[in-house]
């Protein structure tokens, strides 16, 4: 006698999969967002984190960018047989953290004044908007999310031209990574958001009500 079809039809196994597969996010919700965030941050750091191909070439998203670095390596040819090779490069240092800072601002101009309060903001917003219109307020959250990588794109570009430097440059270095870290971590917690409610929207406002997303305990 043949065993009694666990499923009645393929619909059904595919409804029983996606509850097993959401009890098991809800079990291991901690270690699976603490391993994104892991694995998020080395895409970062090898300039391949996939929302910024999505969004295609970081540099050339925000105005200015490829004529900056145009402009830069212009200046640098120019001046080879008019200054010494020392000042070149200090010259070259000094843009370099000016681009950096510059980037900083922009990363403001889209934060505010506070992260955590950007990050509040974001997820309230996509609660209050969920069930009239959740699709645009997912838009809004990767947008936000393309303009980010390509910041942190950029201070990792400024990053490793500051490393090509034969020249002392741990001060500039230290100063681009200061103002790098926070542009990743925002960067890695919007992604975390993103991500919750690509997994289950309800269960990403529960949580969120609840306090216990990954940005509101670190």
């Amino acid at each position: 006698m043949s065993r009694p079809r666990k499923y009645l039809s393929p619909e059904d196994k595919l409804t029983a999969n996606r509850e097993k597969s959401k009890r098991s996010y809800n079990n291991h919700r901690e270690k699976i967002n603490a391993r994104r965030r892991a694995q998020y941050s080395e895409r970062k750091l090898r300039g391949g984190a996939h929302r910024e191909r999505q969004a295609g070439n970081a540099l050339s998203g925000l105005p200015g960018d490829n004529h900056w670095w145009v402009n830069l390596s212009f200046m640098r040819g120019s001046l080879m047989n008019l200054a010494p090779r020392d000042e070149i490069v200090q010259i070259s240092v000094e843009c370099l953290v000016t681009l950096a800072e510059r980037t900083y601002v922009q990363y403001g101009e889209i934060i505010g004044n506070s992260p955590y309060m950007f990050l509040k903001s974001t997820c309230d917003r996509f609660v209050q908007r969920r069930h009239a219109d959740s699709g645009e307020a997912k838009r809004k959250i990767d947008a936000q999310i393309t303009e980010l990588a390509k910041l942190a794109s950029r201070l990792l570009r400024v990053h490793v031209d500051l490393t090509r430097l034969e020249y002392d440059v741990g001060d500039a270095l230290r100063k681009v990574e200061s103002l790098a870290q926070p542009v990743r971590r925002t960067l890695a917690d919007l992604a975390d958001i993103s991500e919750a409610i690509e997994a289950d929207e309800a269960q990403f406002c529960h949580d969120y009500m609840q306090g216990r997303l990954y940005y509101q305990n670190h």
